[in-house]
């Protein structure tokens, strides 16, 4: 039987992490990125934050937000497969959580049958990839944060808002996140935010009494500023 939390649960130390960078108006984009895992159309180099193990650009034209994101940290990925991910936008460049977008979410997803699939191979270095591929496998269902009184719950290719959003696994293992942002989803004005606060962070597991402690109990979280004006 296959174990997808074994992928989790037999790695590191991966604490919750709170960092910030003022990033510069160079990396406004002329010809936009697509959208489709493939990060070979971006110009910038990646920025690396060594606590939270991620690397990132964050990019930005008139009308959208350019986001890419790259983990190996295997903790990470299992907290972004399994329990969520979320990119929190802040237009009064704080921290606060009251805008954002969460894929992949773990809503219409089947875990237990996950873990009950079995491998086809018997390399275990093979079957490891396979099991970190099926925690993104299929997650297709997003959540729009604090447009309406409740998240709004749409598929990923349904939305009628412009924002499309994407997470691969390379040849390498690693998880690939990219994602596009119109500011007019969020009504939100770039003339009027000269600041805008970005999080991206893996979602928790809520601590049961009683239970030994997790590090899946812990989120992962990066804060970058961008200076949009």
């Amino acid at each position: 039987m296959r174990s997808i939390y074994a992928v989790v649960v037999m790695l590191g130390v991966c604490s919750t992490v709170y960092s910030q960078e003022i990033m510069q108006q160079s990396c406004q984009v002329t010809v936009a990125p697509v959208i489709d895992g493939k990060i070979e159309d971006w110009q910038d180099d990646w920025r690396t934050d060594a606590d939270s193990k991620f690397q990132y650009n964050v990019c930005f034209d008139e009308q959208n937000l350019y986001i890419r994101l790259k983990t190996s940290d295997e903790m990470n990925q299992g907290k972004m497969g399994r329990l969520g991910f979320t990119v929190w936008l802040d237009p009064n460049g704080k921290k606060k959580r009251n805008l954002g977008l969460k894929y992949p979410t773990p809503t219409g997803r089947d875990f237990a049958k996950m873990n009950a699939s079995p491998s086809n191979s018997s390399n275990p270095d093979q079957r490891r990839l396979e099991m970190k591929r099926d925690l993104i496998r299929d997650t297709e269902v997003l959540e729009l944060i604090g447009l309406a009184k409740e998240n709004i719950v749409s598929s990923r290719v349904g939305l009628m808002n412009g924002i499309q959003v994407i997470i691969v696994m390379d040849e390498k293992g690693d998880y690939i996140y990219e994602a596009k942002i119109p500011f007019k989803a969020y009504r939100l004005s770039k003339a009027s935010i000269p600041v805008l606060a970005i999080g991206f962070e893996t979602d928790k597991l809520k601590p049961i009494s009683g239970q030994p402690y997790s590090e899946m109990s812990k989120a992962t979280s990066l804060w970058v500023n961008v200076k949009l004006n």
